[in-house]
């Protein structure tokens, strides 16, 4: 598929890797230029443009009458949603995808054609409420309104799953890991990579297993 990312923060950016590792065509917008630059020099077979999400001029130059899909990733639930309703009327874009924060915004979202909207903040109350949160669980999109999260875990030298394989790791059902972060790479597991100290893990994650989750992979080992 030929995907279009508005946004190129840290879910923009997450999300133009993972899905050129898969072999789809992926362009990346982003406004600010030192930020698009680095995006250039480190993502793998991504297309990095300097523009506005919002602008005209820039997604008329980026093929989108043949997008299969238009994802909008900034932090500005304004910006997302424009980017959606000008993509989505002027271009045909079959499906368009909105990441907003505030709640108030799902109806909002209609109005601008948006096929589907990635609710962060709502997630983040459900977790706050059950008391799930942790400075060492990174939320950083959901997903089917809040049926899954996408998370990020930093393993340090305390972890009891450091040089452990991805395959036995015996992680709780509903929780998977989507790649691993390692310096400025990004690894797709296939089980029989090792865990190592410094890793950030990016994983797919249901509600109600974070407490497990967490106590796998973040509570020091016993000698």
């Amino acid at each position: 598929m030929y995907i279009v990312i508005g946004g190129g923060g840290k879910v923009g950016s997450f999300l133009a890797q993972s899905l050129s590792s898969k072999k789809h065509r992926v362009v990346v917008i982003e406004k600010d230029e030192e930020k698009a630059k680095y995006l250039s020099e480190t993502l793998q077979n991504v297309i990095v443009i300097v523009g506005d999400t919002s602008d005209v001029i820039t997604l008329s130059q980026i093929d989108l009458d043949n997008a299969d899909r238009f994802i909008a990733a900034t932090g500005r639930d304004e910006d997302n949603l424009v980017a959606c309703g000008l993509v989505k009327t002027l271009f045909k874009v079959p499906i368009t995808i909105a990441r907003i924060n505030d709640p108030r915004n799902e109806k909002v979202a209609r109005a601008f054609n948006v096929d589907i909207t990635i609710n962060v903040t709502e997630f983040l109350v459900k977790m706050a409420e059950e008391g799930i949160i942790y400075s060492d669980l990174i939320p950083l999109i959901a997903i089917g309104k809040g049926n899954f999260v996408i998370v990020e875990v930093k393993i340090d030298e305390h972890s009891k799953v450091v040089n452990k394989q991805v395959k036995d790791l015996n992680l709780p059902e509903g929780a998977l890991i989507v790649t691993i972060a390692r310096d400025s790479n990004l690894i797709l597991p296939s089980g029989k990579e090792s865990i190592l100290n410094g890793d950030h893990l990016v994983l797919l994650v249901k509600p109600g297993v974070e407490s497990e989750l967490r106590e796998i992979l973040n509570h020091e080992r016993k000698n």
